[in-house]
């Protein structure tokens, strides 16, 4: 599996001011899903336990020269640690 991108100034600017500080409050894991086409955020959907939420976005909307293969026809999911992305944005 692989996956390369570049996040845009916009893109790094939704997601640390809209995003991740209310996925934050809500858990500390969320998974992303990632395709061809889009980002999505799957928060507390395995457990069933509190709020859960979904946040779908164009690959445009947040990267520049988003590239992705898997043998999952160019499918990977992970896990990610909310409050440690939010911060390595902070950083950027």
């Amino acid at each position: 599996m692989k996956f390369k991108e570049f996040l845009t100034e916009n893109g790094v600017n939704l997601l640390e001011m809209r995003f991740l500080p209310a996925l934050d409050k809500m858990g500390k894991i969320c998974h992303l899903y990632l395709n061809r086409d889009h980002v999505i955020f799957l928060h507390n959907l395995l457990n069933g336990d509190g709020v859960q939420s979904i946040a779908q976005f164009h690959k445009e909307a947040l990267f520049d020269d988003y590239r992705i293969s898997s043998q999952n026809e160019d499918c990977i999911v992970f896990a990610v640690d909310v409050s440690l992305l939010h911060r390595a944005l902070r950083s950027s």
